[in-house]
């Protein structure tokens, strides 16, 4: 499981200074077999040197790499740009909160991992409905065990009436 968490150090009406807290990963380990994370949101999550944020082009932020004397760096951004960091750290834990087979997961995008969970859960609620059906195939199979001894006793009852009955004329 991989792990990242931002922690709030002072917010204004316009701004938000924060850090990285917490990073179980970095570097190539950081994303799939990668030191990238394409959040949905737009937001690039990479690990390279030191933490910083680049609106430039792409909204990347730089989290925790090589340089881990700067590990504590702060960041301002827009309340926005906070935000929409959050969302994109959110999604990346979430993403990693489950391993991925190593095998599988270079070959995968989050989009593909959605989709698997997506069928596993698919998976878990026909298991469910099978093992129901399977429970109401056992009640059945019970029910008509019984009413066959009932029949059974039925006609033995209905046969000793009977013969009974022919006693009775002679």
């Amino acid at each position: 499981m991989k792990k990242l968490e931002l922690t709030i150090k002072e917010t204004s009406d316009a701004t938000v200074t924060f850090f990285i807290s917490k990073q179980t990963h970095r570097n190539g380990d950081f994303g799939r077999k990668t030191d990238l994370f394409n959040a949905r949101n737009g937001v690039i999550l990479a690990s390279n040197i030191c933490p910083a944020y680049d609106s430039g082009l792409d909204d990347i932020l730089y989290v925790r790499g090589m340089r881990t004397s700067d590990d504590m760096h702060q960041i301002t951004v827009s309340n926005e740009q906070y935000t929409a960091l959050e969302e994109a750290v959110e999604e990346y834990n979430t993403y990693f909160d489950t391993e991925v087979p190593t095998e599988v997961d270079e070959f995968i995008t989050s989009d593909e991992k959605d989709v698997l969970t997506y069928l596993k859960e698919r998976v878990k609620s026909d298991e469910n409905s099978i093992k129901l059906m399977q429970d109401a195939q056992s009640v059945l199979d019970t029910r008509i065990e019984t009413l066959t001894k009932q029949i059974k006793a039925t006609k033995l009852a209905i046969k000793t009436y009977e013969t009974a009955y022919e006693w009775s004329k002679s």
